[in-house]
C-alpha cells in the first residue's frame, strides 16, 4: 500500500429504496469508481470529482442513482492508504455503521423449590 496525507474528500450516497437502504462513501478525489452517465450506457471509470448526482454507481453490482454528492475540506489532514488489488476489478466496500450500545435481556434469577414428598 502506498500512503499519503489529503485534506479534501468527497461523500456519496445513492438511494435503492426498500431493497438496500441507503449506501454511502466517503473518498478522496482521485479514487477511481465504476459508474454509468444513464442506466442504459456503458459501465465506465471516473475519478471521484468527475461523479456528478444523477450518474449511476453499483451498489452491491445493481447500476443505482446517485442522488448526493457532497466535497468538503477536511479540517485536518488525515492519513489514506492506496490499495492495489490484481487483478484490477471493482470490489465493493462499504463502511460500518455507528452502534449503540445496548444490553440483553435481564437474566431471571433461578428459582430453586424445595422437592414435595
Amino acid at each position: 500500500p502506498r500512503q499519503g496525507g489529503w485534506r479534501a474528500s468527497i461523500s456519496y450516497e445513492s438511494d435503492r429504496g426498500a431493497r438496500a437502504g441507503v449506501a454511502s462513501l466517503q473518498v478522496t478525489r482521485d479514487h477511481r469508481i465504476p459508474m454509468r452517465d444513464s442506466v442504459l450506457s456503458e459501465t465506465r471509470e471516473a475519478k471521484a470529482i468527475e461523479l456528478r448526482r444523477g450518474n449511476f454507481l453499483f451498489v452491491e453490482g445493481h447500476p443505482t442513482e446517485l442522488w448526493h454528492v457532497q466535497e468538503r475540506l477536511l479540517e485536518h489532514e488525515v492519513e489514506v492508504f492506496k490499495i492495489t488489488f490484481t487483478p484490477d476489478l471493482p470490489v465493493g466496500v462499504f463502511t460500518v455503521p455507528t452502534a449503540i450500545a445496548s444490553y440483553g435481556s435481564k437474566k431471571k434469577p433461578l428459582r430453586r423449590g424445595g422437592m414435595k414428598k
